[in-house]
């Protein structure tokens, strides 16, 4: 039962090749998080000097829906912190809109979908851990990849 304590980070939709495919990603890219919101104290800042210079407030309509990047990873500690990294490649006939590959859309779409779309994936939220699965011998595919990794935190 330890998918109770997973997160989603990412999903994505990638063109592969047959063969060894090199897959990299900025976490900035996630399809789960969304910049950090401004704080009370900035919009109060904001609001008073647009009133001061006699503008309008300019207001960011980014969506709102998704998890602060700063929080998408663990903090971890300076010995490091074990966790469990899954990941699984599926076919990408789960998608249920086209150009998922060129990201077209934007946003955190893996929590809200699209604005006024279709929710980009047929599979349900949290495929394939959205579910209880009996044997763990399941996990044993080429497709499939659990591994422990640490997370370091280093003071800045």
């Amino acid at each position: 039962e330890a998918r109770w304590g997973c997160i989603q980070v990412d999903k994505f939709w990638k063109d592969l090749e047959a063969g060894e495919n090199d897959i990299s990603r900025k976490s900035s890219d996630s399809s789960v998080a969304i910049p950090d919101r401004p704080s009370f104290q900035f919009l109060v800042d904001s609001a008073n000097k647009a009133i001061d210079e006699g503008k309008e407030l300019e207001i960011d309509q980014a969506r709102s829906c998704g998890l602060p990047q700063r929080l998408l990873l663990p903090k971890g500690n300076k010995a490091g912190m074990d966790f469990e990294l899954f990941v699984s490649v599926t076919s990408g006939s789960d998608a249920a809109v086209d150009n998922l590959t060129t990201d077209v859309h934007g946003g955190s779409y893996s929590y809200c979908g699209f604005k006024g779309e279709k929710y980009p994936d047929k599979r349900a939220m949290g495929y394939p851990l959205d579910r209880h699965i009996e044997d763990e011998r399941l996990y044993d595919i080429p497709n499939i990849k659990w591994e422990t990794v640490k997370i370091f935190f280093e003071e800045h």
